[in-house]
């Protein structure tokens, strides 16, 4: 059996909730576009084709038709592109929306997805975007640590320059960090460990398929973790029922 391969958001949402992981990400079952993954996904792409040329507002008007649902506004994209400093990216050396699919260990066995938004082409820095209203640091979370690990191996770097925009800000809020060796490669681990974990409590809920253990493996190896993204979760009602034990 061939293993899957994570990005590292996906990977942060396994330790968020193992449940939540199984349903959307092995399960591939999803409940249609929401607003905040359209407006994201919508400025993502407008500063991407900005970045390649298009002008702001042809590109503000492509990713509105791209994602384009009820409660999406063109204002909206238009309000976070404003916010993103893309000017100072446009006469330097970059890649955009690099993805990367790497391997985690020496044999291959394991390997790790993922789009990086602004990457150096020598490998000094890179750069993303953030939609979302919440202000953290590039080390709260492993995801931007993985991204400059990507990159230092793609460019042959030990030290990483990442920065955070965060762009629900008027004043456009910026959060940098230098990554060490260690650090990413720490980020690395993290993904190794739970790569390898993940796919084998998978390949045991295959070996249960269609038998009356079926879902206690599953409870037993994707648990439910309870928490205030329950009440915006897709599969909250299914969680509730089929976890009975929540105090």
């Amino acid at each position: 059996m061939v293993n899957l391969a994570f990005s590292a958001t996906r990977l942060i949402t396994y330790e968020d909730c193992p449940f939540m992981f199984y349903k959307r990400v092995i399960k591939k079952e999803e409940n249609g576009q929401t607003l905040p993954l359209a407006l994201g996904s919508a400025t993502h792409l407008a500063i991407e084709l900005i970045l390649k040329g298009v002008s702001k507002y042809d590109a503000v008007v492509k990713a509105f038709r791209e994602y384009e649902i009820d409660e999406l506004k063109i204002k909206d994209i238009m309000d976070l592109v404003d916010n993103a400093p893309y000017q100072q990216f446009m006469r330097a050396a970059i890649e955009i929306e690099k993805k990367f699919r790497l391997p985690l260990d020496e044999t291959g066995e394991y390997e790790v997805t993922g789009v990086i938004d602004v990457a150096d082409t020598k490998g000094y820095f890179l750069a993303d975007w953030k939609t979302n209203r919440k202000v953290y640091t590039p080390t709260d979370t492993r995801q931007l640590a993985l991204y400059a690990w990507a990159l230092g191996e793609m460019q042959g770097k030990r030290e990483i320059l990442a920065t955070l925009y965060f762009l629900r800000f008027y004043k456009q809020q910026r959060q940098s960090h230098l990554f060490t060796y260690w650090e990413m490669q720490e980020a690395r681990i993290w993904a190794l460990k739970l790569t390898k974990e993940i796919n084998k409590k998978n390949q045991l809920i295959k070996m249960f398929e269609g038998t009356p253990y079926e879902e206690s493996t599953l409870k037993a190896n994707f648990p439910a973790k309870p928490s205030n993204r329950c009440s915006h979760c897709p599969f909250s009602v299914e969680c509730f029922g089929m976890f009975s034990d929540f105090s």
